[in-house]
């Protein structure tokens, strides 16, 4: 019996997308037999029985011609390429991956591809404005990609690289050519070369910051942080009682930020009005400065952690904190 030796292919048309949220088998094109003696056993692309470090290492396809998806997931099944590969069939959908949204806004976390092969000539979004997305967002500026294209027009070589490609290539017009390119890739990006790990997991998990604060610039500072750390943060800010209970009566928060020295409007006024709601709400302390006692009351008062403005990388990990104790409670 023929092993069952698979790839999860993310497939993102219409009539898939349900499939690809459910992570279901929708290609097979590894063929490697059970006797080849750098085969380890099935290969399943649902996360489970990985080879490798390397095979771990996620593709990103970005391509709108079904000619050409094809022809590269052909050269993928000759090569014996057996990464996880995601195939996006427009530059929308490539930005929906990288950032969590669109169709993929369900997802708890979305891989950070280890490269990107992009095709220049697409529709719906121009290949270079998914390369200015790319360059200018601090998540994904780093990752390798790689740029195909069958035109000859030499500015494209250069906008390419000034947006931070890290390859250009003509497509042959031979599917051969094309395998024999596409397998030099496989052993120079995937096997080769050393990449830049991501500092922390990109998530782009979605959160609901109701921020307590009287500077817009610390705002604006805390938001940059979350997004930093690969949340999504829907916020709003309040520097009054009332408009902090309006906004705690109006819609659901996942966390509380609370500054400490705002005139007329203390973090113990903000207590107060939570528990007078009772939310258990995860409330978080952002200050300047605070003595070790006051934050010790402000702890016994109903503060779940708090934080120093000059330290905001303790952020993520007080948020994860005042989830755990939170949680804790409940159950």
């Amino acid at each position: 019996m023929q092993p069952d030796n698979k790839i999860y292919v993310w497939q993102n048309n219409q009539d898939r997308r349900e499939k690809l949220v459910d992570g279901i088998l929708v290609k097979d094109y590894d063929r490697r037999q059970q006797d080849d003696p750098n085969y380890t056993g099935p290969e399943r692309r649902s996360g489970e029985n990985r080879r490798v470090a390397r095979d771990a290492k996620t593709i990103l396809l970005v391509t709108d011609n079904p000619d050409d998806e094809r022809v590269a997931l052909d050269a993928f099944q000759k090569n014996n390429i057996v990464n996880e590969l995601v195939v996006a069939r427009d530059g929308a959908e490539a930005l929906d991956y990288l950032s969590g949204s669109g169709i993929y806004a369900d997802c708890d976390r979305c891989i950070v591809p280890h490269v990107i092969l992009l095709d220049l000539n697409l529709q719906k979004i121009d290949s270079l404005e998914v390369l200015k997305n790319l360059h200018e967002d601090e998540r994904t500026n780093l990752i390798p990609v790689v740029a195909f294209t069958s035109t000859e027009d030499r500015r494209d070589l250069t906008d390419c690289y000034r947006l931070g490609v890290n390859s250009f290539i003509r497509k042959p017009a031979n599917p051969v050519q094309l395998a024999e390119i596409i397998g030099q890739l496989d052993r120079y990006w995937l096997a080769l070369n050393e990449s830049p790990p991501p500092e922390k997991e990109f998530r782009n998990k979605p959160i609901r910051v109701l921020i307590a604060e009287d500077s817009e610039d610390d705002v604006l500072l805390l938001v940059r942080q979350l997004k930093k750390d690969g949340y999504n943060p829907a916020y709003h800010q309040v520097d009054t009682a009332e408009a902090m209970s309006k906004a705690l009566d109006k819609e659901a928060w996942d966390v509380i930020l609370c500054d400490n020295s705002m005139p007329g409007f203390s973090p113990f006024d903000a207590l107060g009005i939570t528990s007078e709601k009772r939310l258990n709400v995860p409330f978080i302390i952002v200050t300047g400065a605070i003595a070790y006692e006051d934050a010790v009351v402000m702890m016994d008062a109903g503060a779940h952690d708090y934080i120093l403005k000059n330290d905001l990388a303790e952020l993520a990990p007080a948020i994860d904190r005042a989830w755990g104790k939170v949680k804790n409670l409940k159950e």
